[in-house]
């Protein structure tokens, strides 16, 4: 009887494991004027008095992006390809440029999409943990 009731304990365990494991890296979703992103919980948003377009601060206190949403967001043009990679990416259906520093935290890293015939977004900041940021990234969806 204590076999049967062991047995049973340990597929009962076994069981509560598979499909547990909760990634809270982008467990958040956090509505901007214009836009939605996924972040870790510990990410904050600071809304900016803007002249012709929305502007904020979204930060973990360890890493910052500053977003501006509007006719005259930061395209990225003067950053060079000898010191940032830039690769042009999908997201929410659009095409976006990313751009970032050959060495990992050594220069902006940026995020860059025309929305429509008004309204571009700009994400910029400086990381050393990329991937948490790049993840941000991909993870915008336009409203």
């Amino acid at each position: 009887m204590k076999k049967l009731i062991v047995l049973i304990f340990l597929i009962a365990l076994n069981g509560c494991k598979e499909g547990r494991v909760v990634d809270n890296t982008l467990s958040r979703t956090i509505d901007l004027p214009g836009f939605t992103i996924r972040a870790s919980p510990d990410w904050k948003t600071y809304i900016r008095q803007g002249t012709d377009s929305q502007v904020g601060i979204i930060t973990n206190e360890k890493d910052t992006l500053y977003y501006d949403f509007g006719w005259y967001s930061y395209s990225f043009g003067d950053v060079t390809t000898a010191t940032h990679s830039k690769k042009n990416i999908i997201v929410d259906g659009r095409t976006a440029l990313v751009v970032k520093p050959k060495n990992p935290g050594n220069g902006v890293i940026g995020f860059y999409a025309k929305i429509d015939d008004r309204n571009r977004l700009s994400l910029s900041g400086r990381s050393k943990n990329e991937a948490a940021i790049l993840s941000i990234f991909e993870s915008i969806k336009f409203k």
